[in-house]
């Protein structure tokens, strides 16, 4: 809350040449990602400046940061490197495998599945822990099966409008006894959709108000894209299906599809869906544990008790 943003903006001016003359002479990706996110970069310098002055006011044991590709917080990261100040990482989604090489002090991850993940090409400089995310902690109780049925749909960034509308209108008219509530990421025009959803007659869930484990309670099951949202509703034991929302071909980031979490039903949904009764409601997912590493364990829902223990020991 102290951070003095006319500061951030006034290096970023101030170093904004170097950044536009990296997207002149860079090549490909380098320049595109120079192109793309130029005001980031720019800020980073800003940032990094107001970063050194805070924490040398501060003097923390720790900096703790839970992603580590935004500005913010590598500029957090590279100040507190050079100050000599402990820096933690704490996994803030499902990881990708090219995400950035681990070089935190400590790197609390989320199960085995992203230790795989970030050691397989890049050896890691930090002491990782497997601990489970403090995301899950607060996990609400899930209540009983509901007497509606009701499919929930989260959308990204990565997923086309036109996709999500075909879709909706196709599946009201293939299963029109089935609810369907809408959650776009709080990143996107949460208005723009929601007026959307009064057009193709679904429900809105706005996700700047309903956090993800209240949408879960609230339906029964789940059709996503490219979103670690698949995890949430497994850590529910909940169904959840992967269909691609794009004209491009299935990313798969997180490797759900690849390692057995959720299965792909792009290309014949409807006649999949038409196959699920109230009795699939709840679903115990086998693969949750690979991904999460207290799930079930006697710290499930207690990830952040056994961060905080760790780092104190």
């Amino acid at each position: 809350h102290n951070i003095k943003f006319k500061k951030v903006w006034f290096y970023a001016m101030l170093y904004s040449p170097v950044i536009l003359y990296r997207c002149l002479v860079y090549k490909s990706y380098k320049k595109e990602t120079y192109c793309f996110n130029f005001k980031g970069f720019c800020k980073s310098y800003g940032m990094y400046k107001e970063a050194s002055k805070m924490l040398k006011i501060i003097n923390p044991k720790f900096v703790i940061v839970s992603n580590y590709q935004s500005y913010t917080s590598r500029s957090f990261y590279k100040a507190a490197k050079e100050l000599g100040i402990k820096t933690v990482f704490l996994q803030h989604a499902t990881a990708v495998e090219c995400d950035p090489q681990l070089d935190f002090d400590y790197a609390f991850l989320d199960g085995i599945e992203a230790y795989e993940k970030l050691t397989a090409r890049k050896k890691s400089l930090s002491k990782i822990f497997l601990s489970g995310n403090p995301r899950f902690d607060f996990f609400p109780v899930i209540s009983n099966v509901k007497e509606d049925f009701i499919l929930g749909i989260a959308i990204n960034i990565l997923d086309d409008e036109k996709f999500v509308k075909n879709f909706i209108l196709e599946c009201k008219n293939e299963i029109p006894e089935l609810q369907i509530v809408l959650r776009p990421h709080p990143t996107t025009n949460l208005q723009y959709w929601k007026k959307k959803c009064e057009d193709w007659g679904c429900l809105f869930s706005n996700s700047s108000t309903e956090n993800p484990f209240e949408f879960i309670t609230r339906c029964s099951f789940f059709i996503a894209g490219d979103s670690s949202f698949h995890l949430d509703v497994a850590i529910a034991d909940k169904l959840s299906f992967y269909y691609n929302f794009t004209s491009q071909k299935s990313l798969d980031l997180y490797s759900y599809i690849k390692n057995n979490l959720i299965i792909d039903i792009s290309y014949d949904a409807f006649k999949y869906l038409k196959t699920i009764k109230k009795e699939d409601e709840k679903y115990k997912n086998s693969r949750t544990k690979y991904y999460v590493a207290n799930y079930e364990t006697q710290f499930w829902q207690k990830s952040a008790y056994l961060i905080a223990k760790t780092l104190i020991k």
